[in-house]
């Protein structure tokens, strides 16, 4: 049997490199098709996750519930755990509040401890026993894409003078900004400490820029 020439197997290789291009492209396109259908999923729930917060403020304090508290234990956002909060009604179990900041739009439930799960859904309170009004009221989130229509996405686009309002079971809180930081070094954990300031608010995100940077929004309240 002759042996292949050159030429076939210059051939062979081409096939083969084109058939992978394919392949990668035809990956690329799911993966974008898929992460896109996961954001309108997000967006299409997200007035009902609101309006199931507003129910579930309606109802008096879960007893012996017990908040987490661990940062190390945080992951990127992904829509695994987005299912498993719906699915495990976190809203119900950890909603204590809404935040709304009309300026840029954003309007997101307040769920108590940092889980994977919390934050898939909403914003959460970063220290135990958190209450709005008093100390540092500090509250953080992931920073969502989906052109910052969801959860901390838009907290980029606030800026000094904006008003915050949160919604708890027994009133509103009414907060206006006064500083905005959008490349605080990560290590600043100080910041959600109550040595901070009496009566003020944090908000603090990934900044998607940076990487290893961090979004930072402090009010006062009014």
């Amino acid at each position: 049997m002759r042996s292949r020439s050159k030429h076939d197997w210059q051939q062979v290789l081409i096939l083969a490199l084109a058939v992978t291009g394919v392949l990668i492209l035809v990956f690329a396109l799911y993966s974008l098709f898929k992460v896109t259908n996961e954001a309108k999923q997000q967006l299409n729930n997200q007035a009902q996750l609101i309006s199931q917060t507003k129910q579930a403020l309606k109802k008096p304090t879960k007893a012996n519930r017990q908040a987490q508290y661990d940062p190390n234990s945080i992951h990127d956002f992904n829509y695994q755990d987005y299912e498993a909060a719906i699915a495990n009604q976190v809203i119900n179990q950890s909603a204590v509040g809404i935040i709304t900041i009309p300026a840029v739009g954003i309007e997101e439930p307040i769920l108590e401890g940092v889980s994977n799960q919390n934050l898939s859904v909403g914003v959460v309170t970063v220290k135990p026993n958190e209450q709005p009004g008093v100390g540092n009221y500090a509250l953080a989130g992931h920073n969502e894409l989906n052109s910052g229509r969801l959860l901390f996405g838009n907290l980029v686009h606030v800026k000094v003078g904006d008003l915050i309002k949160i919604t708890t079971r027994q009133r509103e809180y009414h907060y206006q900004v006064t500083q905005v930081n959008h490349n605080l070094d990560a290590s600043h954990g100080e910041i959600i400490s109550d040595q901070q300031g009496s009566q003020i608010i944090t908000l603090y995100t990934c900044n998607n820029r940076t990487e290893a940077g961090r979004i930072m929004v402090r009010g006062k309240l009014i």
